[in-house]
């Protein structure tokens, strides 16, 4: 066993085999070390950002206070490849969360429920997890992430935060796996962009995606900024016009120049104000990666893209190589590495929105006599 992981580790062994030797060996690839599940009891509004020390010990307590951060979960499991507005209103699966005397929980809600608190223009994080995680993980997954970046933030008001649930669960055969799910990421990225496209223009947004949740999050920006995959497009648009978001991805699974102008999804950093990479090329899944896709190509985690034009100044990549090395769960990520969690800090402070009110005040400032 030990002979057959120095040969995953070098590369040296094919596919197929390479992936269940990673699992075997503590490195999950395409999937996540899944930490144990939460309690679950009811609830709607989490802690402030302000409870920080109280948060890394686990103890959100339920607010209804107007400063209060907010925990979503969108998901779009029963609809599956569905991408029809209709379906989407009627067949989401909304939940809020919320501690409740030191337990945790989540409370149903109809689309309307939730659309209702979406018109309120709060900053909103979106965290789209990656492949091989059950919808029971998907919550778990979510609040780490959630955790991560509350842990971090300073008292800049609250944030919305939308964990969206795909239909990532694992299906038989290694390689038919990571082959579907990433033939389905284009129509999961049509249903983001569509719920997207139905927060107010004027609200911030940032945008996380992990692995293939990268890949849903590229498609579902392209697709904003008004391209297309293969047939799917944004027919009818709630908010046509919508200034760039924030982008963070973190061991992006989806070919390298995809994003560059004229690729698969080359109008999605029309829709970027920055794109923060984190990369590691030891990560298994992304050292792999060209070997379960039919093109071949390395993906955009692996060394970040090249030839990106006009938009290479909105793209920042960061090497965690070093401190990660051989894993891919996210966990890891959030806890082997201060830089990962400094980049994804820049995302959840919005500073494109604080740097836009301060130059506000300065033009203010300019015009008194």
């Amino acid at each position: 066993m030990e002979r057959a992981i120095d040969m995953l580790r070098c590369g040296a062994l094919p596919f197929a085999m390479a992936m269940p030797l990673a699992c075997a060996a503590g490195n999950s690839v395409f999937a996540s070390n899944h930490p144990h599940a939460l309690h679950s009891s009811g609830g709607i509004l989490t802690a402030s950002a302000s409870q920080s020390t109280r948060l890394a010990a686990g103890s959100l307590r339920y607010h209804h206070e107007e400063d209060q951060d907010q925990i979503f979960l969108l998901n779009t499991r029963a609809i599956g490849t569905r991408c029809e507005s209709d379906a989407m209103c009627s067949g989401l699966v909304c939940e809020a969360y919320a501690g409740l005397g030191g337990a945790f929980g989540w409370e149903s809600l109809s689309w309307e429920q939730l659309a209702a608190e979406l018109a309120k223009p709060t900053p909103t994080i979106i965290y789209i997890h990656g492949n091989r995680v059950d919808c029971g993980y998907s919550k778990s997954h979510g609040l780490a992430m959630y955790r991560s970046l509350a842990n971090r933030r300073q008292d800049d008001g609250p944030i919305r935060f939308i964990i969206w649930s795909w239909p990532s669960s694992q299906i038989r055969g290694q390689v038919r796996d990571y082959q579907v799910k990433a033939a389905r990421t284009k129509q999961v990225g049509w249903q983001l962009a569509w719920a997207i496209d139905q927060l107010p223009s004027e609200t911030p947004i940032a945008v996380i995606g992990y692995s293939y949740g990268a890949r849903v999050a590229s498609g579902a920006l392209h697709l904003l900024a008004g391209g297309r995959l293969g047939s799917l497009e944004l027919n009818e648009r709630v908010h046509p016009q919508r200034p760039p978001v924030r982008a963070a991805f973190v061991a992006a699974a989806l070919d390298a120049n995809w994003i560059r102008p004229g690729g698969y999804h080359g109008r999605a950093l029309e829709q970027i104000d920055e794109l923060l990479l984190v990369n590691n090329h030891l990560d298994p899944a992304m050292r792999f990666y060209h070997l379960a896709m039919e093109s071949g190509a390395r993906p955009l985690g692996y060394g970040g893209p090249r030839g990106l034009g006009q938009f290479a100044g909105r793209v920042r990549s960061v090497d965690v190589t070093g401190a990660v090395g051989r894993h891919h769960a996210i966990e890891e990520y959030l806890a082997s590495s201060n830089r990962v969690t400094r980049v994804l800090e820049q995302v959840a402070q919005f500073p494109a929105r604080l740097h836009e009110e301060q130059r506000e005040t300065e033009t203010e400032l300019a015009a008194r006599p």
